[in-house]
């Protein structure tokens, strides 16, 4: 009767102890799966937030690379105006200067070509002074009768005709060919007076030793 009891003691213990471990085990499984899920639930959330950290980094850089390309646009647009400015300053200021330039080399070159295209004929140095058609007691007719003041552009110098004849072309150092075609009292031997328009110009030719020349 011991035997017996103490064997169904065993057999009971056996029993408990398999059912134990039987459920032991089958709330490992289920522990283990619900984790492997929250570690799945975990790793789906930090892949969202580090995606949607790429997508916001990657935003945030492409406005601050659009902003500066911007900027860089618009000073280079300033500087290029402000250079367009300044060429067309420059431009200017140069051809000021240059016109100068050209209207002296132009008086050089007039000057140049009467010295060069010196003709042949009696040369003589002269004392030259000049004269107006409205100086004090001039008529303004000359001697041999041209209207100085209807001929304000006449090309006539006033001589002594025992030095130069009246009616003679006569050349002048730089200044010309004229008409020997009046006469003075003070223009006596080697005097000419050359007539001029004005006043103004009579007083800047002042008095000139040149050389003349003869022609007819």
């Amino acid at each position: 009767m011991k035997k017996s009891l103490s064997g169904i003691i065993i057999l009971f213990s056996i029993i408990l102890m398999t059912s134990l471990s039987v459920n032991a085990q089958a709330n490992g499984d289920q522990s283990t799966h619900a984790t492997s899920n929250g570690n799945k639930t975990t790793f789906d959330n930090i892949a969202y937030d580090l995606s949607t950290s790429d997508k916001t980094l990657e935003a945030k850089d492409k406005i601050t690379l659009n902003e500066p390309e911007s900027e860089q646009e618009t000073e280079q647009k300033e500087q290029k105006s402000e250079q367009e400015e300044q060429n067309v300053a420059q431009a200017s200021e140069q051809k000021e200067p240059q016109k100068e330039t050209e209207e002296k080399e132009e008086d050089q070159n007039i000057v140049q070509a009467s010295s060069k295209s010196e003709p042949e004929g009696i040369e003589l140095t002269v004392e030259a002074t000049a004269y107006t058609a409205y100086c004090e007691g001039c008529s303004g007719i000359t001697y041999t009768g041209v209207d100085l003041r209807a001929n304000p552009d006449a090309k006539v110098i006033a001589v002594d005709p025992n030095v130069i004849p009246l009616g003679s072309k006569v050349w002048v150092e730089g200044y010309g060919t004229f008409t020997a075609a009046d006469i003075g009292g003070a223009i006596k031997g080697n005097r000419i007076d050359v007539f001029v328009p004005g006043e103004a110009e009579a007083f800047k030719f002042g008095r000139q030793s040149l050389k003349v020349k003869i022609l007819e």
